[in-house]
């Protein structure tokens, strides 16, 4: 039998730091729990226990604070939004039906000490789980300790067992708190000898054992005079430092290993619990039930009446409908070929199979500028509009826009979810849209973003749906020749590559490379995994100037890198595409446009390093310069110097960006027409996109609740209006 014994605090804060801030539809943070349970599932798969338990600390002071004041006085208090997920835990760890068990006076660690001893005692294997080093002296033959460590949101775990310790680290596991009363520990604050650092301690432990046989025999150890005297004048601090690491395996507790056995026997609360917090690939992936006998959460509004057309005269009678109606909510589905409405009495479902002739008189006066609409995803719902030759002008309020700008973290905006936060149960369909308006554009208000979001974000939907249908010309066969150019480059590096390491080898392989670099050439390196060097951008950029091949060898990741990704396999290069390339951007607008610029879905383009010099090529054959003024297409070194991602756009920057657009529109008029009128016109419309981004000035100014606008929207804000004007010019 197996017991798995968790440490709550530890698991829980590395989840919070190692994983991006997430929130439930209420607003509540959840990025610790969910990350907790997430690696509480993935150790459990591994070890098979039959028993479970989750030990915690109480915040209050221990054995340890009575006899050294200063333990830990150091630490900074816990993050408001890691401390109201503990209870959050702790409520899930009930309903899951999961035993914990914390004792004021005592540590997590204590407990976890105390029951792997009985364990032990009682024939039970165990297996403690937390991400803390201080557990490692508890390994013995019954004992395994799983070190969890979560870091960019994947999470590494290490079983160790006493071989798999005395591998890393060269003694035995009870030798761990003599290596910290030597070395310390400066997150606890356990002082350890003064002087003596991580690498002295550890070849001390390693070659003389215990501080008891250390000091035992100190004037007669091999050792440095300096280190000698460390020892001597810090014996005391080392001492109280072996207390306060040794962990304590009798705390005064009632535990039973087969009183934590557990099933997966849920709660009928889980699931509830679940979707009150937004964890639905938890319930999918757990198979958390909903109870028989629970009642089903109440729809935010009462169901409206669901009316389907069928016939060419209900749908003229619809459409004499809408204009009485002061705005309506409009869902496309299967294109446009069959939508869903709301005037707020009723849902209308009209598909072109039912309706006949009466379809298309529906879509028209539906789409009508006179009608004001809601959406979800409005942007594409333009696109689809205006391939059908209809007008895309009276969408007043995009719901799935709107969640976006007041919690840009969320990452999910279908309108499932967004009516589970907002409206507090999940409704779908037109209906959904209708209900969410008040209640969205009522907190934009509030927040002082309805500005923002009617003059900038709104707006930008139309643009990108613009562009999206414009696309861009494409020189596909100077794109192949830049491809074929590169040939003679790549071999040559390849040559030198070979040349300095002295033989040929997979320059393509970390493994190889990684041996060649730091093996044979004798480089210094900065980690090795299991599978060899790291081999990755960062350790090569810190090697650069130490030996010739590093150059080469960035220089050829670069250029095959262009080779494959960008010449060589792009779909653009494809006999049976059309010249001019239709893209599609992401679904929401530019909201996810957090490096500069708009990121494409269909077909996807590579990001170039344009600091390049032959990569500056590139994005020239792709487009033709036609094209490339339309909608701010460019390799201008003022724009490629733009902030990294997630800088945020100051004015200044802004205002580059604008004069940048605004000249490039005064010389496009010059050039079509020498006039002083075109002159004008050019100027006249550059000062019309000075005031399209004036709102943003002012919100990025003296409003720090907006959210950061993106490069891509300056731009697209700059050029809209402006070059609207002069391709009439």
């Amino acid at each position: 039998m197996k017991l798995m014994i968790l440490d709550g605090n530890s698991i829980i804060n590395r989840a919070f730091y190692g994983i991006r801030m997430l929130n439930a539809p209420d607003g509540t943070p959840t990025n610790a729990v969910y990350g907790f349970l997430s690696t509480f599932r993935r150790v459990f798969d591994l070890a098979q226990p039959q028993a479970v338990c989750v030990a915690f600390d109480v915040h209050a002071p221990t054995f340890r604070h009575e006899q050294y004041a200063l333990y830990k006085a150091q630490r900074k208090p816990m993050p408001e939004e890691l401390a109201v997920q503990i209870p959050l835990l702790k409520e899930v760890l009930d309903a899951m039906g999961i035993r914990r068990y914390e004792l004021e006076g005592y540590e997590a660690d204590d407990i976890l000490g105390t029951a792997s001893l009985i364990c032990e005692k009682s024939g039970w294997k165990c297996t403690v789980v937390t991400g803390d080093k201080d557990s490692l002296q508890l390994i013995s033959d019954d004992t395994t300790v799983c070190n969890v460590k979560t870091r960019m949101g994947r999470t590494e775990t290490i079983m160790y067992t006493p071989a798999r310790f005395e591998e890393e680290y060269g003694f035995a596991p009870p030798l761990m708190v003599d290596l910290k009363a030597l070395m310390g520990d400066a997150s606890d604050n356990i002082p350890g000898v003064p002087g003596v650092g991580e690498k002295t301690a550890m070849e001390l432990v390693q070659r003389f054992g215990a501080i008891d046989d250390i000091y035992a025999h100190l004037p007669e150890l091999d050792i440095k005079d300096g280190v000698r005297k460390k020892l001597a004048a810090g014996e005391e601090s080392a001492r109280r430092s072996y207390w306060l690491a040794t962990i304590l395996r009798k705390v005064p507790m009632a535990f039973d290993p087969q009183e934590n056995a557990w099933n997966k026997d849920y709660a009928p609360a889980l699931f509830g619990l679940f979707k009150r917090l937004g964890f639905n690939k938890f319930i999918e992936k757990w198979g958390v039930a909903e109870c028989p006998g629970e009642a089903p959460a109440q729809p935010a509004a009462p169901a409206l009446e669901y009316v389907e057309l069928a016939g060419s005269e209900q749908a003229e009678a619809l459409c004499a409908a809408l204009k009485d109606a002061p705005y309506v909510a409009v869902l496309p589905l299967d294109g446009l070929d069959r939508i869903e409405l709301c005037d707020g009495a009723r849902v209308y479902s009209a598909a072109w199979s039912h309706c006949g002739d009466g379809y298309n008189a529906l879509l028209r006066a539906v789409f009508s500028p006179d009608v004001k609409k809601l959406g979800c995803g409005v942007k594409d719902t333009m696109r689809l509009v205006l391939d059908e030759g209809l007008s895309a002008e009276g969408f007043i309020f995009d719901a799935a826009l709107a969640a976006y700008l007041l919690d840009a973290t969320d990452g999910d905006y279908s309108l499932p979810r967004i009516s589970m936060r907002w409206l507090g149960a999940e409704m779908h369909g037109a209906q959904a849209v209708w209900a969410l308006y008040p209640v969205l554009e009522a907190k934009l208000r509030e927040l002082s973003m309805d500005k923002l979001y009617y003059t900038a974000e709104l707006p930008l939907c139309r643009v990108l749906a613009d562009m999206e249908r414009a696309g861009f010309y494409v020189d596909r066969q100077a794109l192949y020749d830049f491809g074929e150019s590169l040939n003679s480059g790549i071999a040559a590096l390849q040559e030198s590559i070979w040349g300095y390491a002295g033989g040929e080898f997979n320059i393509n392989s970390p493994k190889q490379l990684g041996e060649v670099l730091f093996d044979k050439l004798m480089l210094p390196f900065a980690k090795k995994t299991k599978t060899g060097y790291s081999t990755n951008a960062d350790v090569l950029e810190k090697l650069r100037g130490k030996h010739p091949i590093v150059d080469d060898v960035l220089e050829y990741r670069m250029l095959t890198k262009l080779k494959s990704t960008y010449a060589k396999q792009n779909k653009l290069l494809r006999r049976n595409k059309p010249e001019r390339v239709a893209t599609r951007t992401e679904p929401l607008s530019g909201t996810a446009a957090v490096y500069g610029s708009t990121p494409h879905v269909t077909p996807r383009f590579p990001h170039v390093p344009l600091k390049r010099k032959n990569s500056r090529a590139a994005p020239r054959l792709a487009a033709r310069p036609s094209d490339c003024h339309r909608y701010a297409v460019s390799t201008d070194s003022a724009i490629v110097g733009m902030p990294s991602a997630r800088t945020r756009i100051t004015h200044t920057t802004t205002v580059k960006i604008f004069f940048i657009l605004a000249e490039r529109s005064r010389c496009a008029c010059a050039r079509a027409s020498r006039s002083f009128a075109a002159l004008m016109r050019s100027l006249f419309c550059c000062a019309v996109s000075f005031c399209c981004l004036l709102p943003d000035f002012l919100a990025m100014g003296y409003s720090l609740s907006f959210p950061r606008i993106s490069m891509t929207r300056a731009m697209c804000l700059a050029t809209s209006t402006s070059m609207c004007h002069l391709s009439r010019s």
